[in-house]
């Protein structure tokens, strides 16, 4: 049987309109002390799996970014996770928000993603609809990222859904209990 990893828009506040200080919008919603204490773990976390988190940069409305990722998934299906990834590290470790242009373009280009096209796409109206739907049917489910499914790719309603930042051990006791569970 064969499984199928299939990414969930979200957003977190979808009515972010500008860009803000990543830090600030943590200290607003929780405190400082709090906002210090995550910074701390996150950065021991992200340590042990090579992740150099850096909470300086901003955040903005992703809905753009997830609109890339949903087009690069129906066009250049084999460049989904690549780009996902190189999004992740840029916003997470390099300080380059997924809420500007600019930055977009710059990761498809790291992707082999054709540049012409994504603005293309990025510049229309492609794929919003489609997506805004997508985003609501997520928000029903989870307020948390990220949200990942993993399902029998010929049983798609037998599956597991992996919610939020969970530990790397709790994603794997996931996963092997879902594969455990459907063994044939």
């Amino acid at each position: 049987m064969a499984v199928e990893w299939v990414r969930k828009p979200f957003i977190l506040r979808p009515e972010r309109k500008k860009l803000e200080l990543w830090r600030d919008v943590l200290t607003t919603k929780y405190s400082r002390a709090w906002t210090e204490m995550f910074e701390d773990r996150m950065k021991q976390s992200g340590r042990e799996l090579g992740i150099q988190f850096d909470f300086n940069g901003h955040v903005g409305n992703s809905f753009e970014s997830l609109r890339l990722i949903h087009w690069v998934a129906d066009c250049y299906p084999s460049k989904q996770e690549v780009l996902t990834r190189i999004l992740s590290r840029n916003h997470f470790e390099k300080n380059l928000c997924v809420g500007e242009l600019s930055n977009l373009l710059k990761a498809c280009e790291e992707a082999n993603i054709p540049i012409e096209e994504a603005e293309r796409v990025l510049s229309s109206d492609q794929y919003k609809d489609e997506l805004q739907k997508e985003i609501q049917e997520t928000a029903r489910v989870t307020h948390s990222i990220p949200l990942v499914t993993l399902h029998w790719k010929n049983k798609p309603s037998e599956g597991v859904m992996i919610q939020g930042a969970e530990s790397e051990e709790t994603i794997r006791r996931t996963i092997s209990q879902f594969l455990n569970s459907h063994a044939q």
